[in-house]
C-alpha cells in the first residue's frame, strides 16, 4: 500500500474545505425559483397570518381540516400567478379568515363538552364503586345463603 505524503493530504483537505466557495463562484447567478409579484407576496403573507390564527383555533379544540384544504387551494392559485387566480385566492383567504371566530367558538364548545363528559364519567365511576362497596357483599352473602339453604351439616 502506497502512503500519501502529508503535503498531498493537506492539499486535499484544503481543496475539500474550499469546495463550497469554489462551487458557488463557478455556478451561474440564475435562480431557479420563479419571481413573485407583490400581489403574490402579500397574499402569501395573508395566508401565513390566517394559518397562525387557525393554529390557535386548533389549540382550542377546533377542527381545521376543511379551512386548511381551502388555504392549500388558495396557495395553489397563488402559484399560478394569473390575475383571476390571485383574486380568487384572495377571496378564499378572506372566507377562511372570516370563519376563524366561529371555528374557535366551536372548538371551545367541543372542549367543554369533552370535559363535562370526562367529569361525569368519573363521578359515575365513583358512585358505582361506592355502591358496589356498600351493597355487593350483602348481595353475595344473601345469594350464597339462598343457594346453600338445603344443605345439612353432619358431624364426621
Amino acid at each position: 500500500m502506497d502512503r500519501l505524503s502529508p503535503l498531498l493530504g493537506l492539499a486535499i483537505a484544503a481543496l475539500l474545505a474550499l469546495s463550497p466557495f469554489l462551487m458557488g463562484a463557478l455556478s451561474p447567478a440564475v435562480s431557479c425559483s420563479p419571481s413573485l409579484t407583490e400581489d403574490q407576496e402579500s397574499l402569501k403573507a395573508r395566508i401565513v397570518e390566517v394559518f397562525l390564527a387557525l393554529q390557535s383555533a386548533e389549540s382550542n379544540g377546533a377542527n381545521i381540516s376543511a379551512p386548511l384544504r381551502m388555504l392549500n387551494q388558495a396557495l395553489a392559485l397563488i402559484q399560478d400567478g394569473d390575475p383571476a387566480s390571485l383574486e380568487q385566492a384572495g377571496s378564499i383567504i378572506s372566507e377562511v379568515n372570516a370563519s376563524i371566530p366561529q371555528l374557535a367558538a366551536e372548538g371551545e364548545q367541543m372542549r367543554l363538552a369533552s370535559s363535562a363528559w370526562l367529569y361525569s364519567s368519573l363521578v359515575m365511576l365513583g358512585v358505582v364503586g361506592a355502591l358496589s362497596y356498600l351493597y355487593l357483599p350483602r348481595l353475595i352473602w344473601r345469594s350464597w345463603v339462598k343457594a346453600k339453604r338445603e344443605w345439612e351439616v353432619a358431624a364426621s
